[in-house]
């Protein structure tokens, strides 16, 4: 703001002509021009300080808007890391099973193994000797697998019975 220049008023006259008188003296006055000045810069920057505050609302406004977005995407963003961790969780759960389940795996298939030899061993007829005459009951120390008709052995497995269970199944895999 400019500078305006004060004055003491020791007598004043009216606008209808009359006279009035101070003493010691009357109060401070101020030229028209310069009050009229001074009073169009304060308008000036009143309506600057008006404009500038608008500006301040808008940028918060923008700022607020900004936040909210911030926000909605830190959700979506901790939203997907709690899927993801939960994924990870999962698969390393799925893993601990998958090696669990491989390692079960072996173990039956090291059953199967003994169980097919044991097949195969009936199958085979190593089971009985034909040289052994008719001791075919205490053969390999199994209990006894014959039929006896008076005091004769009339039947003895053969090993048909672990051949039909190592024989493929009919229609299976024919898809």
């Amino acid at each position: 703001m400019s500078e305006v220049h004060r004055y003491q008023v020791v007598t004043m006259l009216s606008a209808a002509g009359a006279t009035i008188g101070y003493d010691p003296h009357g109060p401070d006055v101020v030229m028209a021009a310069d009050y009229d000045r001074v009073a169009a810069e304060r308008d000036a920057l009143l309506r600057r300080e008006v404009l500038a505050k608008e500006q301040i609302d808008e940028h918060l406004s923008v700022v607020r808007d900004q936040r909210t977005k911030i926000d909605a995407l830190q959700a979506l963003l901790t939203a997907a890391d709690e899927r993801v961790n939960s994924e990870v969780t999962l698969r390393r759960s799925h893993a601990a099973r998958i090696h669990e389940l491989n390692d079960t795996n072996k173990d039956l298939q090291g059953r199967a193994d003994v169980l097919g030899q044991a097949l195969k061993f009936y199958a085979d007829r190593d089971h009985y000797s034909i040289d052994d005459g008719l001791n075919w009951d205490s053969c390999s120390g199994e209990p006894a697998n014959i039929l006896w008709h008076e005091d004769q052995p009339w039947f003895i497995e053969d090993g048909s019975i672990a051949r039909a269970a190592l024989k493929p199944a009919e229609g299976v895999g024919d898809e």
